[in-house]
């Protein structure tokens, strides 16, 4: 990692492992935490949800996009361009999804709760992040 960038906080991989290993113990935790949807975003939705727009953009460059024999390297402009996109669009997607379980709750015997779906969302994509 890059110094620019600061490590990675112990807090931030110990949940993560946690939710992939040992949902049944971590989930209840996250039920009671008071952490405010921007926490949850600037702490744990954005780190991860940089990984593959990241590894996509050094993959690319590295070794580009073949099938078949055939190999393209797109350009750097072009590659940043993609991760970028692919970085905003999910976040946005955190929200629109978080916004449609919020919605979907109560059609299930469920409260409405937008802290509760936004949790929901952030860290149920977890695994997604870490593929």
């Amino acid at each position: 990692m890059s110094e620019g960038l600061g490590p990675i906080p112990a807090s931030l991989i110990d949940r993560a492992k946690a939710i992939v290993l040992k949902p049944n113990d971590e989930w209840p935790k996250i039920a009671g935490e008071t952490q405010s949807q921007g926490d949850i975003l600037r702490s744990y939705v954005l780190p991860l949800a940089a990984i593959g727009p990241i590894a996509s953009l050094i993959g690319s460059q590295i070794f580009g996009y073949g099938a078949l024999f055939v190999s393209i390297r797109p350009s750097l402009m072009s590659s940043l361009v993609t991760a970028v996109l692919s970085f905003v669009l999910t976040i946005v997607g955190v929200y629109v999804l978080a916004a449609i379980a919020d919605w979907l709750a109560p059609k299930f015997e469920g409260q409405s709760n937008k802290l509760n779906a936004f949790k929901l969302v952030a860290y149920g994509g977890t695994a997604a992040w870490l593929a």
